[in-house]
């Protein structure tokens, strides 16, 4: 059952709000993979009809962050270890491609903008782990812009869909959330120098780094859960 869903407000159609609520809550690691969502709960939760909790259901399912149960209501997309492995590998091939392409094709514009987003995340708090993950989403995103291949970043934005409900764990490490960052201000460097070996390098290095951190922090909170009476 959901605990912590953003309150829904009147800009947007009641769909709308419900599924940008559960989605929050799914990459805010509040609804944790493999939990269960039922239409009546949700719709009482947030006092709505479960004609627009289904249709939000609906959207998520099309994104890949939940599934359909045969017995009614959904639940949090839980991938395996190899499924997990198999869209990391993937990424990683891509954003490897992408930010070689991005050497040799980013603008002084494009740079700046990553240049705000990385200094917007050198300078938050231990405690602000969700913008953090938001500037880290961003950087990437503007790296795959930069590469001007407009089919890439569909891939890539399917394929990171389908880990966002894992996004939370993978920003729990301390060690890797200084690193992250630091590897983001040296692939600006390098961009500006248009160094596409030592990018493709880096890039590959800070993505099995960031596959590896995600599947200790999964095996983490199993073992939590299993000492939890």
């Amino acid at each position: 059952m959901p605990r912590k869903l953003r309150a829904i407000t009147q800009r947007q159609t009641l769909a709308d709000q419900i599924y940008a609520s559960l989605k929050q809550a799914i990459v805010d690691g509040d609804l944790r993979p493999g939990e269960r969502l039922k239409e009546a709960e949700v719709a009482l939760s947030l006092g709505a009809s479960r004609t627009p909790v289904r249709e939000a259901f609906s959207r998520l399912e099309h994104e890949g962050l939940v599934r359909s149960l045969r017995s009614g209501g959904s639940t949090v997309v839980e991938l395996s270890e190899t499924e997990m492995r198999e869209i990391f590998g993937l990424i990683q091939v891509l954003e490897t491609y992408a930010v070689r392409l991005a050497s040799e094709r980013i603008t002084s514009s494009q740079i700046e903008r990553l240049d705000e987003v990385c200094r917007r995340a050198e300078q938050l708090t231990e405690s602000d782990r969700e913008k953090l993950g938001e500037l880290n989403r961003k950087f990437h995103q503007l790296v795959i812009e930069a590469s001007g291949n407009q089919r890439l970043q569909i891939l890539v934005g399917s394929l990171r869909s389908a880990m966002q409900p894992y996004r939370a764990l993978t920003l729990q490490s301390q060690k890797f959330r200084a690193a992250s960052v630091q590897d983001h201000r040296r692939m600006i460097e390098l961009l500006q120098a248009a160094d596409a070996e030592a990018l493709g390098r880096l890039m590959t290095a800070h993505l099995e780094t960031a596959q590896q951190v995600t599947l200790d922090g999964i095996m983490a909170q199993a073992q939590r859960l299993a000492r939890t009476p």
